[in-house]
């Protein structure tokens, strides 16, 4: 497939660089070739599908800093796009399922000036999620669901100077409903109280990391009147 994408308004003008509107505004559209391949498959208790997919973008919009630290849009000469999906739904019993979801990319400048061969920057390597329910039957009404969420590792800017090594987390999460107006849920994130970054990159020549939140108890009542 081929599409075409037009510079977004916040693209042209919301910069923070000394540049000129003249020179802002002579950002050119994306265009991209898109080739997907997928397959799925339905049991009576399972499913899964896979995707490949290669994206092959010219003029890429993509962010440019200079020597003072200042980042920028500018049009890339060219950037591709590829990589897989997996995904699986698993109805293990009446009070088990397993879900999972698995992707794994490469954002590369094909073409470009200064930054051909490297990797785009914050782009993580793979994302993967799984997920165990469990509904009891001598409870009716309470859901319980164990976590697991894993980022792998991406660079922390397009020169590809530092890499950040990504992180697994868990999650606990229990819904009880009590009757159709009363309902109780609870959330236990970061479960091993494991301490990551929940965004790391260099910017304006300056390691910048957003520290993700420690393990965090939510209780909440929801009421229908």
């Amino acid at each position: 497939a081929n599409s075409f994408r037009l510079p977004t308004a916040g693209s042209l003008y919301h910069l923070t660089t000394k540049d000129t509107d003249s020179e802002i505004s002579s950002l050119k559209p994306e265009v991209s070739d898109t080739y997907e391949l997928g397959y799925k498959v339905n049991f009576e208790q399972l499913t899964f599908d896979i995707a490949f997919y290669y994206m092959d973008v010219d003029d890429g919009i993509v962010r440019q800093e200079d020597e003072n630290g200042y980042r920028y849009l500018v049009n890339a000469s060219r950037v591709t796009h590829k990589g897989f999906e997996f995904a699986t739904n698993w109805d293990i019993n009446e009070s088990l399922n397993l879900t999972f979801a698995y992707s794994k990319s490469k954002h590369k400048f094909d073409e470009h000036e200064e930054l051909s061969g490297n990797e785009m920057m914050s782009a993580p390597n793979y994302i993967t999620n799984l997920r165990l329910r469990y509904t009891p039957e001598n409870l009716k009404g309470l859901t319980t669901m164990l976590e697991a969420q894993s980022i792998g590792d991406y660079w922390m800017d397009d020169k590809n100077t530092r890499q950040y090594e990504g992180y697994t987390i868990t999650n606990l999460k229990a819904h009880y409903e009590v009757n159709n107006k009363l309902s109780f849920n609870a959330r236990i994130i970061n479960l091993t109280d494991k301490d990551y970054a929940q965004s790391a990159r260099i910017s304006y020549g300056r390691t910048q990391i957003a520290p993700a939140a420690l393990r965090t108890i939510y209780f909440g009542v929801n009421y229908q009147w």
